[in-house]
């Protein structure tokens, strides 16, 4: 990958944070993907579901290994 600045980065994986689109103009050939609306709906539920503060999610095994 080469800097904004000119100097060259090798990596095995790169990762880009930003939209499809956006994606295809900084990596010509990646492809933009067709968008579709959605709509999101955000709930407050009047208390915690849990006391403890910390984050809990659930992964499959393949991703635990």
């Amino acid at each position: 990958m080469e800097l904004a600045g000119g100097d060259r980065v090798e990596a095995d994986h790169v990762v880009i944070a930003t939209d499809g689109s956006a994606a295809d103009r900084l990596w010509p050939g990646l492809g933009a993907p067709a968008w579709h609306g959605v709509t999101t709906w955000y709930f407050r539920p009047p208390a915690p579901p849990l006391r403890d503060p910390r984050w809990w999610w659930t992964a499959t095994a393949a991703a635990r290994s």
